[in-house]
């Protein structure tokens, strides 16, 4: 009797084996996609955080929040003098490096004249704020909606990119 020793795979065996990795890496990709879209969001998160509570600190020390704009998020802090915040002093701010989120997915922008509802302040401009991360253009968060915070506390996501702050933060 002659024996045939099999070496190697059939060529069946290995169309089974393609079709069974296509599955699984059509399941695993869309969900790392979704895991890296939410991770690129924390970039705006964590800004936004770290903004507002430079703004609350600024606050604190000057009874007023910055000016609104790239100049009041770039502009350097205030000295530590008695006069250290003088009411006509346009000059001051909250001294961040750049308006965009450490990464880069996110642009920042502040508001003082109206709060996260999109209410006026109660007492006038810079009584309250609202800072904004929105997807840098051309980015991989672009179609991924904006975030929000403002004065009190309100962390808000306009999800469907339609200006339309509907849901919290913590949604997926």
């Amino acid at each position: 009797m002659n024996k045939r020793l099999s070496k190697g795979f059939t060529l069946v065996e290995l169309m089974i084996t393609v079709i069974i990795l296509s599955v699984i890496v059509g399941i695993a990709y869309p969900s790392y996609q979704n895991y890296t879209t939410q991770t690129r969001r924390a970039d705006a998160q964590i800004e936004l955080t770290t903004t507002a509570n430079r703004l609350e600190k600024y606050f604190s020390v000057c009874s007023s929040y910055p000016l609104a704009g790239a100049a009041g998020l770039m502009q350097p802090w205030p000295g530590n003098g008695s006069s250290q915040c003088p009411p006509d002093d346009l000059t001051q701010g909250l001294g961040l490096p750049d308006v965009n989120s450490p990464d880069g997915h996110y642009t920042i922008a502040l508001s003082t004249t109206q709060d996260a509802l999109g209410n006026a302040c109660a007492g006038g401009n810079g009584t309250c704020f609202t800072v904004t991360a929105t997807p840098t253009v051309g980015g991989l968060q672009v179609g991924n909606g904006r975030l929000r915070i403002d004065s009190a506390g309100r962390r808000l996501w306009d999800k469907d990119d339609d200006a339309t702050y509907c849901c919290s933060w913590s949604e997926k």
